[in-house]
């Protein structure tokens, strides 16, 4: 998760104001520790990545969109749709880029 990221969408008010360092650290552990049992287990429950993506938009300040599992405005079913955004690289560290 970018911090900078984070701030780009607090200045633009697409987010609430928020610690961007602070909230990303935050989703970085939360989702360890969700995926912990998963991947000890050799394999997630279908709705774990969706329900985690549901929880990040939410911790973000995001607004709820779709639940996980139902239809889209396009008919499409899934996650909700996320801005795309280059994944950061190097593992899970927390960057200000």
């Amino acid at each position: 998760v970018s911090a900078g990221r984070i701030a780009e969408g607090v200045a633009s008010r697409v987010l609430p104001p928020q610690d961007p360092r602070l909230t990303a650290a935050a989703l970085v552990g939360a989702w360890a520790e969700a995926l912990v049992g998963p991947l000890a287990r050799g394999a997630a429950e279908p709705d774990t990545i969706p329900s985690l993506v549901t929880f990040t938009l939410r911790a973000l300040g995001a607004p709820d969109g779709p639940r996980p599992g139902t239809p889209h405005a396009d008919g499409a079913a899934g996650t909700p749709r996320v801005p795309s955004a280059p994944l950061p690289t190097g593992g899970p560290n927390v960057s200000n880029a």
